[in-house]
Formats: C-alpha cells, sequence, structure tokens
C-alpha cells in the first residue's frame, strides 16, 4: 500500500473513533439532539469518505 493509503485509512479510523466516543456519549448523557449532526458529519464526511478515498486510491 502507499503512503497516503495508509494516511486516509488511519484517519478513517481517527473519525470513526470520535463518532463511537461521541455516541457513546450522547446515549448515557441523554443529550443526544445537540451532538446529532457532529456525529453524522464524524460518521458520514470523515469515517466513510475517508476509509473509501483510503479503499479506492
Amino acid at each position: 500500500m502507499s503512503k497516503i493509503t495508509v494516511w486516509f485509512i488511519k484517519c478513517a479510523m481517527v473519525y470513526f473513533l470520535l463518532a463511537v466516543i461521541l455516541g457513546l456519549h450522547m446515549a448515557v448523557s441523554g443529550m443526544a439532539y445537540p451532538y446529532m449532526p457532529i456525529h453524522a458529519h464524524f460518521n458520514l464526511l470523515g469515517w466513510m469518505s475517508m476509509m473509501i478515498y483510503g479503499v479506492g486510491y
């Protein structure tokens, strides 16, 4: 794998970890609504797009 592929996949894992931590915080605290856009951004624009770029590159 090239360096850029590894970099994209590592960034995707960071976004995934952030999304999981935020999702757990939302589930435990009960204050999910204010954090939903951030959670969606981490999942869709962070984790998903970085993983697609990494695997497709």
